[in-house]
């Protein structure tokens, strides 16, 4: 009896152990068949994007950026203003933080999102391509999708099959017509919000949209056509997800745009900036060298380490960036400086494009919050300075580092032509 008891657990152990559970907030249509519990918000949007800054450069993200006259004044000024700040909020569809944009916003109701942009980070997303769409989903394979599950827009057949477990509410049923559903209080069903509502939801067919939306009611068929050809404020989407043996893990609207640098030693992708005929790379280095010292930042999140690099100490920072790359010199950033002298145009999103972000030190080693990057001086090689992105007074600075061991990040540049400086 024991025997047969031991074996029981075991088969419930290895049934738990193999089961794949889906990453939220994906809901179980069918046994191959998953879809978001909402459509896609501005807040997972922005993860996103900020996302492409780091990993792809500003270039790549501003592709991401949506038509300005398809979605809501409100909106647009929350993503393009010049004032950003870091927040640790999380994008409700793809559970990566939402990086640099404006502090203040609204709240006017509880939503996903804590704190003052609660409200503008939960609308729908609208004023977008179909080719951003598709892009979208695809980061979600390589953000969310376990190695087991690939993302992408649902077929109208996909839709079709979800509109027929979530049953259109009876409360929109008026005289034997459907009515518009918008102003409902988050109608759900199954775990599915807002698929006859709200905006309607791009397919995997350009052109074709399902669902009725806040501008166009439903009249006879939930499950009707609603055609588009450019991006509107009424048209938004939301992701399905299969399960896979391999998934590839690119960006197809990404394929060939340049401004990357791939490190020959790991095979890492980093973004690049041109600046008077240097190459920058636009995020902080992590490479692992095999002597010398450096410090892994320890966060909750390890995906923040793709972000915020590794730290060195002043001896391993001098040769640890690839062949033909080098630390910046003290001349050139001050030179920078003046060009852009805000603390605002070297975040990522801001003027410079370097992508400097003010996060990298504050949970690392005991130093003032903000991110601090080695700079050499080839004129005194004695010498050691840092550029400061000091978060607490929002200002940028050059200074000498005291002599004792400190680790900071390292920026590689790349010049155009030898010692020119």
């Amino acid at each position: 009896m024991k025997k047969h008891l031991f074996l029981i657990a075991l088969l419930l152990f290895n049934g738990s152990l193999f089961a794949q559970k889906a990453p939220y907030p994906l809901v179980k249509i069918t046994d191959d068949l998953y879809v978001d519990d909402c459509e896609v918000d501005v807040g997972s949007w922005l993860s996103f994007y900020y996302w492409t800054l780091m990993h792809k450069g500003t270039n790549a993200a501003q592709m991401l950026l949506p038509d300005s006259n398809s979605v809501s004044p409100e909106i647009w000024k929350y993503i393009t203003n010049d004032e950003r700040y870091f927040t640790s909020l999380y994008g409700r569809n793809s559970m990566y933080p939402i990086g640099y944009f404006e502090k203040n916003g609204t709240n006017k109701r509880g939503t996903w999102y804590k704190g003052n942009t609660g409200e503008i980070l939960s609308y729908p997303i609208t004023g977008i391509t179909y080719e951003q769409t598709v892009a979208f989903c695809e980061w979600r394979t390589i953000v969310n999708g376990q190695n087991n599950f690939v993302y992408k827009l649902p077929t109208i057949e996909e839709w079709d099959a979800i509109a027929s477990v979530v049953p259109y509410p009876e409360e929109c049923w008026i005289s034997g017509k459907l009515e518009n559903c918008g102003m409902l209080p988050y109608p759900k069903y199954n775990g599915v919000y807002d698929l006859y509502a709200n905006v309607s939801e791009m397919t995997e067919t350009e052109g074709i949209a399902k669902g009725g939306n806040y501008q166009f009611v439903l009249s006879e068929n939930p499950k009707d056509i609603v055609n588009y050809s450019i991006p509107q404020p009424w048209l938004g989407f939301r992701c399905v997800a299969r399960k896979v043996q391999e998934i590839n893990k690119t960006i197809s609207m990404f394929d060939n745009l340049g401004n990357t640098f791939i490190d020959p030693r790991d095979g890492k992708e980093y973004p690049t900036v041109e600046i008077n005929n240097r190459t920058w790379l636009a995020a902080n280095l992590a490479f692992e060298p095999t002597e010398g010292k450096y410090w892994k930042v320890k966060y909750e999140e390890p995906r923040m380490m793709e972000a915020s690099g590794y730290l060195y100490d002043w001896k391993t920072a001098q040769n640890v960036c690839p062949d033909g790359w080098s630390l910046p010199e003290k001349s050139e950033v001050e030179q920078f400086l003046t060009f852009y002298p805000s603390y605002n145009d070297w975040l990522p999103g801001g003027k410079s494009k370097v992508n400097l972000g003010d996060f990298a030190i504050k949970v690392g080693l005991n130093y003032i919050q903000g991110n601090h990057i080695w700079i050499i001086d080839s004129m005194d090689i004695t010498n050691k300075y840092n550029l400061c992105a000091w978060a607490q007074k929002r200002k940028m600075y050059l200074e000498k580092v005291p002599p004792k061991k400190m680790g900071y990040p390292v920026r590689c540049v790349k010049r155009g032509r030898k010692n020119d400086l």
